[in-house]
């Protein structure tokens, strides 16, 4: 079960990459590169931290590292591809000088926006798997 999973995780991550590459015409490789790797690297970091902020009241943080990669590497592609597909769109048109400055700082306003909107969401989603988890794992060590 752990291999399917993996690999379906594996899978969204590569289509998210993938998807995402191809919002950015106009780059060359070594620029569309390194967009996907500080737009994945900041969606890490940002999914981890909120991942941490739900886990903080939780005592038993040792049996909650298991779900924390399934969680979090599932999580990256999903909040990458609601985020990253427009900005790559803003930031090709603004190279392209089809928007100016001031319109691509808006769209990175709203961007940001949506994103709070989703991990707040995720937050109390991950909040409520990891008490499902710790219930699972008390009832476990009790029967």
């Amino acid at each position: 079960m752990d291999v399917f999973i993996l690999l379906c995780i594996a899978a969204i991550n590569l289509m998210s990459i993938i998807g995402i590459y191809r919002c950015l015409k106009g780059l060359n490789q070594k620029q569309k590169i390194g967009f996907l790797a500080i737009g994945f690297g900041g969606i890490y970091l940002l999914v981890s931290f909120v991942y941490f902020l739900s886990t903080l009241s939780f005592e038993s943080k040792e049996a909650l590292e298991y779900a924390k990669q399934y969680i979090t590497f599932t999580f990256v592609p999903v909040n990458a591809t609601i985020s990253l597909v427009f900005l790559a769109r803003a930031y090709t048109r603004f190279l392209a000088k089809q928007i100016d400055k001031n319109k691509l700082k808006k769209t990175c306003i709203k961007i940001a926006i949506l994103l709070i909107v989703v991990f707040i969401i995720e937050f109390f989603y991950f909040r409520s798997v990891n008490q499902s988890m710790l219930q699972m794992a008390m009832e476990s060590k009790g029967a």
